[in-house]
């Protein structure tokens, strides 16, 4: 992903309605294993762009959640505090069982509306969770 892309995608939202009834404008959901790269190349600049006079904010599991709670409560309970969801779909996302566990649950049309798929690495994206790839 550029960082041409994440700066539309970021002027994108911040375009938006106000949405000031929720914590933070994403969560990012991501394999473990792509940690690094979510880090450095989303979190990072997405939270170094300034919208309308605020910074972006992120939900990050590694800095925004609570040692010990259980994992997929605590993800469930940051996408409903957050604007939007970024699923960061990768071949390491696919193949991960509470990533998939996310992708496959019966959200609310509301939640559901609110997901934003991020393809990378060129991931083969599972027929189950194709719903939420909107085609333009």
């Amino acid at each position: 992903m550029s960082s041409e892309s994440l700066r539309s995608c970021t002027v994108t939202l911040g375009q938006e309605s106000h949405h000031s009834a929720f914590a933070y404008d994403a969560y990012i959901a991501y394999s473990p294993e792509d940690e690094e790269f979510v880090q450095k190349h989303i979190i990072e600049q997405l939270e170094a762009n300034n919208h309308h006079g605020e910074n972006f904010k992120c939900c990050f599991e590694l800095r925004d959640f609570i040692p010990g709670h259980y994992r997929i409560e605590a993800i469930i309970e940051a996408m409903n505090k957050s604007y939007r969801t970024f699923l960061i779909l990768s071949e390491n996302y696919i193949h991960d069982s509470i990533c998939e566990l996310i992708s496959v649950q019966n959200f609310s049309d509301d939640l559901r509306s609110r997901i934003v798929p991020i393809i990378i690495d060129g991931c083969a994206v599972r027929i189950y969770i194709s719903f939420l790839c909107v085609q333009y």
